[in-house]
Order: C-alpha cells, then sequence, then structure tokens
C-alpha cells in the first residue's frame, strides 16, 4: 500500500492496519521482562515484546498516523491464570474512546486467524478481565468502532446463532467468526448450536471453535 492510500484513510481503517502489523509481526516474549521487551526496540526492531513493548510500539504507530493514543497502565486475568500486571492502549477515533490490548490479540489465536476480541472496546467489555484506575481516563462507552459490531458480526440469541453459521457455512466460508450479544454462553452451549447447524447444512465437516466466553466472542474453523 503506498503512504498516500494510508494517509487517505479513515482513523477506524488507519488504526486496523496498524493493529494488524503488531499482531500478525511481533512474538510474546517467553524470556521476561527486560529492558528491550518492554521497550519500543524490542517490539519494532526484534519484534520479540511484553505487553508494555505492544502497547509503546502501538502508540508509537498511531501518533505517525495522526491517531490519539495512550498507553494503560492495570492489571488484568488471563482465562485461568492469576491477576498480573498489563499494559493496553486507549485509542481515541474522532472523539470516541475505546480499548485496544494489541497483546492479547497477538497471543490468542496464533499468526493464523488475527484475533479482534480486543479491539475497540468499551469499559464495561474489556472491564471483565482488565483492571485500571477509570478516574485518570476518558470514558469509554461507544461500541460503535467494535470490529465485530463494525462488521456485522454479532448475533443476538441461540436461533439466529445457528443461522448465521449454517449460512456462512453453506456459502463455503472455512472460518466463520462472531460475536454473541445476548446472554452469556458457556463453551458447551456454542458447540452444541454450531454442530447443530452445520449438521443442518453439510454433509459431513471437522470443526475446531476457539470461544472467549467473558467477551462472547469466538472462531469456528472448518
Amino acid at each position: 500500500m503506498s503512504p498516500h492510500g494510508f494517509a487517505s484513510m479513515d482513523a477506524y481503517n488507519k488504526e486496523l492496519i496498524l493493529h494488524n502489523a503488531l499482531v500478525k509481526n511481533i512474538s510474546y516474549s517467553k524470556g521476561g521482562i527486560n529492558s528491550e521487551t518492554t521497550s519500543i526496540i524490542g517490539a519494532l526492531i526484534s519484534r520479540n515484546a511484553v505487553c508494555e513493548g505492544y502497547a509503546k510500539a502501538f502508540k508509537l504507530l498511531c501518533d505517525y498516523a495522526g491517531l490519539l493514543s495512550i498507553v494503560i497502565s492495570g492489571k488484568a486475568t488471563p482465562q485461568n491464570e492469576p491477576e498480573e500486571l498489563h499494559a493496553w492502549n486507549l485509542v481515541n477515533l474522532d472523539g470516541i474512546c475505546t480499548h485496544v490490548d494489541v497483546t492479547w490479540n497477538s497471543t490468542t489465536r496464533g499468526k493464523i486467524d488475527t484475533c479482534y476480541d480486543y479491539f475497540n472496546l468499551t469499559d464495561n467489555e474489556i472491564s471483565k478481565d482488565h483492571v485500571w484506575d477509570r478516574s485518570l481516563l476518558p470514558a469509554c462507552i461507544s461500541d460503535k468502532n467494535n470490529y465485530y459490531v463494525r462488521n456485522r458480526l454479532c448475533v443476538s440469541n441461540r436461533s439466529d446463532f445457528k443461522n448465521y453459521i449454517a449460512e456462512r457455512a453453506k456459502r463455503g466460508q472455512k472460518t466463520i467468526i462472531f460475536k454473541l450479544t445476548g446472554q452469556e454462553k458457556t463453551m458447551e452451549q456454542v458447540m452444541k448450536a454450531a454442530q447443530e447447524a452445520l449438521q443442518s447444512v453439510l454433509n459431513g465437516y471437522s470443526m475446531n471453535l476457539q470461544y472467549n466466553s467473558k467477551l462472547g466472542t469466538g472462531v469456528i474453523t472448518l
């Protein structure tokens, strides 16, 4: 993509490109926290960083792209793990503030399927597993720029979910991403509904489901 093409994009699509570039090109450091892995150099040069390095690199790229962004220092609770210190970003897109956790999107599903679970979340959504001093930051209350909302990937009930999966499988989609916005569902409930939907349109199939029960986001790979 030419620099002129990027410059002419709206704020959301600039942010999306920067997010995807970091998710796909940085690996989470298994060597622990040090002066490099917490830095922009670790993230952008060595391509090996921890959350602070990811967040600083994302802010730097946002700065160059003319997007307002800051680094948030707080705590987070990874699935089935204890609470830990964590860093992520708050981004202001045309007056709408949201949370972006590039680190968790980078480490959730590997490099094959880009993860958008933590792309432009409201305070209420990200507070399900992130904690920070809200008094220091502007409120994030709009989901207008949430990846799933913006791309119409949300479903609100079991019937709609089954139709959503069946229609996409019938069209030959091999990767189906979704966000459940209604009552919280367990992994087992989502798996059963997806299997019923696929059985109604496919004679035979193999399915892999990855699901974040806290946010209701998931991906089905056929």
